[in-house]
């Protein structure tokens, strides 16, 4: 049904191509995921020409084209009528079946490979030895190849700026209205931006008054608190501090100011009394009257 804000991306090729590509490698560069599509090209083609050391895999290979293409062109048509459905990470589940045909394509080049360097069946042991080098060799470039590939993404998203989320101004900020008041309570949203900040820093977690972490949830997104638990978190406050994430293609932006507390603060009276813009976050300031 899609979650989170409205998208506001338009739909064309362009915007395939790069969710695709964020789908199979998280960038939109088609650097890394330039592998593994060519292997997968190399398994179809083989199979599509009947070629020899294609023959064994033909019908995984049938099977994986289905398995990956089917569910994405509905997931295509479905965003088309639904545009909230047209995020890569409904795209994840044709990440397996793409996986199978590089297995099959990178196999089929080691065959290759192999047969081109033994010659003719009759051969002498050397010869086959050194067919077999060759093949291992082969195999081995292609995953270090994927390896050099993807290690700078991979990188660069295990970072505090990962996730293009420049955390480190936005936490500065933060922890200067924490140090001068140890006490004063603390939330981050959306939910889905509430992991990224506490696997950089655990020690918000307890803290935050919206949202918990619990092990035993079937969801990988933190759930909210029961507003009871809230309100008795907030007892005896009256001032907070709410970090805001402004996601990029939605209709929480950076041009759009915080005018309005989350929905379950604004019940107990809390108002937006400042908003500090840091990185790619809004840093709030939330009031209630005294009681």
């Amino acid at each position: 049904h899609g979650t989170g804000a409205p998208r506001m991306v338009p739909m064309n090729l362009k915007i395939v191509v790069e969710f695709l590509l964020q789908t199979v490698n998280y960038g939109v560069h088609i650097g890394p995921s330039l592998p593994i599509a060519s292997l997968a090209a190399i398994a179809m083609i083989a199979v599509a020409l009947r070629l020899r050391v294609a023959r064994a895999f033909t019908r995984l290979v049938v099977i994986g084209v289905i398995w990956a293409g089917v569910p994405l062109a509905l997931s295509i048509l479905a965003a088309i009528v639904r545009p909230a459905l047209l995020r890569p990470r409904y795209w994840m589940p044709m990440v397996v079946p793409l996986s199978v045909l590089a297995a099959v394509g990178a196999l089929t080049l080691v065959d290759l490979v192999w047969r081109l360097v033994r010659g003719h069946r009759q051969v002498a042991r050397p010869r086959r030895v050194l067919a077999t080098v060759a093949a291992a060799l082969t195999l081995a470039a292609v995953l270090a190849t994927q390896a050099v590939l993807v290690r700078p993404e991979h990188l660069a998203l295990r970072k505090p700026a990962g996730h293009a989320q420049s955390l480190a101004p936005a936490l500065k900020l933060v922890d200067s209205y924490l140090e001068s008041e140890p006490d004063l309570p603390f939330t981050v949203t959306p939910d889905t931006r509430a992991t990224i900040v506490w696997a950089t820093r655990p020690d918000l977690i307890d803290r935050d008054v919206l949202f918990g972490f619990d092990q035993t949830a079937g969801t990988v997104w933190p759930p909210a608190r029961d507003p009871a638990d809230v309100a008795r978190r907030l007892e005896g406050h009256n001032t907070m501090v709410w970090m805001r994430a402004a996601i990029t293609g939605t209709t929480i932006t950076l041009k759009v100011k915080p005018k309005v507390a989350p929905v379950a603060l604004e019940a107990l009276g809390f108002k937006v009394i400042s908003a500090q813009r840091a990185g790619n976050w809004w840093i709030c300031i939330l009031q209630r009257e005294e009681k």
